[in-house]
């Protein structure tokens, strides 16, 4: 039986899936051209592209650990953590934020929530988990391998629905590429309603998210909405590898 002793912190979903319309035709009409000619030029061509696609996919998710190294780090020396505080990491998937803020704690705890649940467009939870590494038992098994698994407390939640703690619990909020899959403007604005609720008072945000997208997110939303609130409010570019999506750290402190 295998053991694993390396955690794992997935695949770049976004971008797998973006590439498998650009694969497949390819794919198809080449397999085409195998049953009706059988020729053993197509069949080589096919085995390149195979091989061409694959060794890409090795580097796309090389490229992909990096910039999880970076926005992570980001978030981390934004935070600036104490060592005794209560954290919140929202859309906390493979859990890898979670993890890395735990090592940073003396008698603090960081609580990681999600739904782990798969996207429409893959309807295998297996097979979700094994591109994204987005799963409860995969969080808490990386957690043991990196031995901060005593510090985290990973829980079940929707972000579109009441978190399920009391007013005023955390000192520290942040979220990781997590709120701007919320398009739904209400269930976004109820969010940040439910995040002002458990952030005490004195308590700081840091979200890492893109600026714009095309789901209809824009951080500046947030911007606006904390600030109505009387937040201290920053925003601060994250410098990516070339080709990357646009990312922004944004702070807040509740005054």
């Amino acid at each position: 039986m295998r053991i694993d002793t390396k955690p794992y912190y997935g695949y770049p979903i976004r971008l797998f899936l973006m590439n498998i319309p650009l694969s497949l035709p390819i794919c198809l009409m080449i397999i085409l051209l195998i049953i009706i000619k059988s020729s053993i030029i197509y069949i080589i061509v096919f085995i390149l592209l195979f091989i061409i696609s694959f060794i890409y996919g090795i580097l796309l998710g090389k490229r992909y650990k990096n910039v999880k190294k970076i926005t992570t780090n980001n978030l981390l020396n934004f935070s600036k953590i104490r060592g005794n505080e209560k954290i919140l990491d929202l859309g906390t998937g493979a859990g890898i934020v979670a993890i890395n803020i735990a090592k940073k704690l003396d008698n603090g705890e960081v609580y990681g929530i999600d739904r782990w649940n798969s996207l429409p467009i893959i309807r295998s939870r297996l097979l979700f988990h094994m591109i994204t590494g987005s799963d409860l038992h995969n969080a808490e098994k990386n957690a043991k391998l990196e031995n901060v698994s005593n510090k985290i407390k990973f829980r079940m939640g929707s972000l579109t629905e009441q978190l399920q703690f009391p007013d005023n619990f955390f000192d520290i909020i942040c979220s990781n590429e997590s709120l701007y899959f919320i398009s739904n403007k209400e269930q976004r604005i109820y969010l940040l309603k439910q995040i002002d609720r458990v952030l005490k008072k004195d308590g700081r945000f840091i979200f890492c998210e893109p600026e714009k997208i095309f789901l209809g997110w824009n951080i500046q939303t947030v911007i606006d909405f904390f600030k109505q609130l009387q937040y201290d409010v920053d925003i601060f570019p994250v410098t990516l590898p070339r080709g990357w999506t646009h990312l922004s750290i944004l702070v807040g402190k509740k005054n």
